[in-house]
Formats: structure tokens, sequence, C-alpha cells
């Protein structure tokens, strides 16, 4: 059994956009149309696809006051349901809640389902706040639809340390000890005989007496004299998540037959079904 899903949008860039997912999604393109300009009426082309003939001339206005409209069609079950639940995303207008302009925000979509080369049928079933239409011959389908929560866990970057190093200069006053010689030459008269060895001193010749000084030599060595340590300590924690999730529900109330008429019952009778009881 193949369905056509039918989406109308008041703003044409909603429409773009779930024609731009239904195909992302795989769909395809000979299978999903998007018109966003009337070019003649399109009621009786939604009416052979199965459409009511009143949604259909709500699709018709609605595309022709410049809205847009979606028409998928020839879908198995599965991809009918992704394509309804991706039109749903995509601001679809609820026909149920009137004509273009007057509608509120909840979603509508319609699928009609037809056997290849039948007829369409015009059953329709309108479930819950969303609308969301499902035309499956005489019977009717309301989905139930239940949110669940998934709570998943990601990496954020928090706090933490900036370690920033730097050089500072502070003077040093030392103090050292140093040798220093210094040359002296005196002349003194002597007066006394000359021995042989002071006899070998008379000629030319020269030598050298020198100074001998100490000065101070700098030499820098660098050591560690302390460490700072940087590490991190890790921990878990429970947080406890508070939210609300969503779910559908029907109330199915029973309607009165309209032909049965109600009876009233008088003291008349209440006095002779006594009496036959107590025959």
């Amino acid at each position: 059994m193949a369905k056509t899903v039918v989406g109308l949008f008041e703003q044409p860039s909603d429409g773009q956009a779930a024609f731009q997912e239904l195909q992302s999604a795989g769909f395809n393109s000979n299978n999903v149309h998007l018109i966003d300009k009337a070019s003649g009426r399109i009621t009786s082309a939604l009416s052979q696809a199965g459409v009511p003939q009143d949604d259909a001339a709500v699709y018709d206005e609605g595309v022709r006051s410049g809205g847009a409209l979606i028409i998928a069609q020839a879908l198995p079950d599965d991809e009918a349901m992704r394509a309804v639940e991706i039109l749903d995303r995509h601001n679809v207008v609820d026909i149920s809640r009137g004509r273009m302009g007057q509608q509120s925000a909840t979603s509508s979509t319609t699928t009609t389902q037809r056997s290849t080369g039948a007829s369409a049928t015009s059953t329709t079933n309108r479930s819950g706040s969303g609308s969301t239409q499902q035309y499956q011959g005489n019977e009717m389908v309301v989905p139930i639809v239940e949110e669940q929560i998934q709570i998943g866990k990601q990496q954020v970057e928090g706090g933490g340390v900036r370690v920033q190093t730097h050089v500072t200069e502070k003077p040093v006053n030392e103090q050292v000890t140093l040798h220093e010689e210094e040359v002296h030459v005196e002349r003194r008269p002597v007066n006394q005989p000359v021995n042989t060895a002071q006899l070998d001193q008379l000629k030319d010749g020269s030598f050298e007496v020198r100074e001998m000084d100490e000065r101070a030599v700098v030499n820098k060595q660098a050591r560690v004299v302390e460490e700072v340590v940087i590490n991190k300590e890790a921990h878990e924690r429970t947080e406890n998540i508070q939210d609300t999730v969503r779910r559908s529900d029907v109330n199915v109330e029973q309607i009165p037959d309209a032909s049965q008429s109600t009876r009233v019952v008088t003291e008349q009778d209440t006095t002779r079904r006594n009496q036959r009881d107590e025959v």
C-alpha cells in the first residue's frame, strides 16, 4: 500500500527547509514535489491523490495566498511516517484550525494511503492537538506519541590556572681579599772590597723584576632552588537532572444516539411497578 504525504506551509522558507531536509534524508526527488507558486488550481490533483475535497481546497487557497505545499507520493509506510515527522518540524499549517492566516502554531500533515491504480479513500482521522491526518481506508489510526529523555555527557572547558615565568635581577655585594705586589728600587752607598763573585758582574747585562697582582674573577652558576608542581585532581559528582517529557493521549467519548427518546419515569409508573412486584 502506497501513501501520499501532503503538507502546507504559510511561509515558503519553511516549505523550502522541509523540502531540503526530505532530500537530505534520502527521499526520491521524483516522488517529492514543492509547490510554492500558484500555477492553476491544484484541488483536482489532490482529490485524485485521495485528499478530501475540503482539505484540497484549503491547500489550494494556501498556495494562492503565498504559502508553499509539499506533496510526497508513492511512499511505503515507514517512509511516510518519516516524512510526516520531518514536515512537522518546519511549522506545517494545521488545516483543522482554519484557513491561512487563522491557524494556531499547531502542526498538521495530511497522509493519504491508496492501492496502486485504485482510487483513494476520503476517510479522515484527526488525532490530538497535532491534527496529523492519516487516510487509511476505513481504519483510523491515532498515534500516541511519548517523549523519552536521554541524558548524555559532554566535556566543557572550565577554570584553571595560568603559569607565567619571568626573570628578576637583584644586586649582590660580596668582599674578596686580593694580593698585590709593588717593586721598589733603592740606591745605597757602599765602600768595601770586591770579591771574585762580584767581579763577574762587571759586564753588560739586564734582568727584570715583575710585580704579581690578583684580580677578582666573577663566575655565575645557575642552581635549582625551588620547584612549582602543577597537577590536576579528578573526582566524580552526581547531578540531579530535572526536566519534563510530553506524551499525547486519546480520550474516547461515547456519542449518544439522537434517535433514542428519553423516557421520564413518573410517580404513576413507580406505583404500577410496585404493585407488580407485590403480586
